[in-house]
This record gives structure tokens, C-alpha cells and sequence, in this order.
């Protein structure tokens, strides 16, 4: 029992360093992709610096509580999610999962962290209006 408690400790250090490190967090549901489609998400990740990863859902709120990302919630994270972090270029995570969603729509947007600020669903496919 204390290696399998050790172990998600590992986890989430491992989550919490990303989340410090990352210049954007972007949080997707893949339910429903066939694993060709993600390989082949993973590869356009991979060639943009961004990392995709899957954890549980547990875990992962513990290492935004940590961090102080308390819209990781019970409400929101639920379900089959896969996370994006961006790390040089921050707009990264975000392109590269539109891109994709606009051919694979069965993959759902769900909430996100870039520079610091919280985003929902909406508000990250929105963008700012021109003045």
C-alpha cells in the first residue's frame, strides 16, 4: 500500500512541475479517438514543444490545488481527459488542439490555464475583438 501511495506522490510532484513550468495548460476530452488519431495528435504536439499527457483526474487536482488552480475542480475535471502543456510558446497547445478538433470533433475543449489566467471552454476559442 505505501509504494502505491509513494507513487501517485510521484505523480503528482511530476503534474505539479509541469503545471509551474508550462506558460499554458489546456485541458481536452479525447473520448472517442481511435488511437491512430491521437498518435497522430501526439506527433503534432511533440514537433510544436508541447507535451500531452494523461493522468487521473484525482491526481491532477491535487497538483493544481498545490499550485494554487483551485478551477481544477470536481465539476470540471471529470471524465477522459488528456492535458497539453506549452512551455516556449504559450498560444501553442491551444492552435494545435484546434486545428485538430476542427477535424475531429468528437475531442471537447474543456478549460485551460495560459499565462496565469484561468480560461472555460468558450472563453478559449473566443478571441479578443478588434478596436
Amino acid at each position: 500500500m505505501r509504494e502505491a501511495i509513494q507513487m501517485k506522490s510521484q505523480v503528482v510532484a511530476e503534474i505539479v512541475e509541469k503545471l509551474q513550468k508550462s506558460s499554458s495548460t489546456i485541458v481536452v476530452d479525447y473520448k472517442g479517438l481511435t488511437v491512430e488519431e491521437v498518435t497522430e495528435l501526439r506527433k503534432k504536439m511533440r514537433e510544436a514543444g508541447v507535451e500531452y499527457k494523461v493522468y487521473k483526474n484525482t491526481l491532477v487536482r491535487r497538483a493544481a490545488k498545490e499550485v494554487g488552480i483551485e478551477e481544477f475542480n470536481n465539476e470540471l475535471l471529470v471524465g477522459t481527459n488528456a492535458i497539453a502543456f506549452g512551455y516556449e510558446d504559450p498560444v501553442a497547445p491551444a492552435r494545435i488542439l484546434k486545428e485538430f478538433m476542427d477535424s475531429h470533433p468528437k475531442m471537447q475543449l474543456k478549460m485551460g490555464v495560459v499565462e496565469g489566467t484561468f480560461y472555460n471552454d468558450c472563453l478559449l476559442y473566443t478571441s479578443p475583438s478588434p478596436r
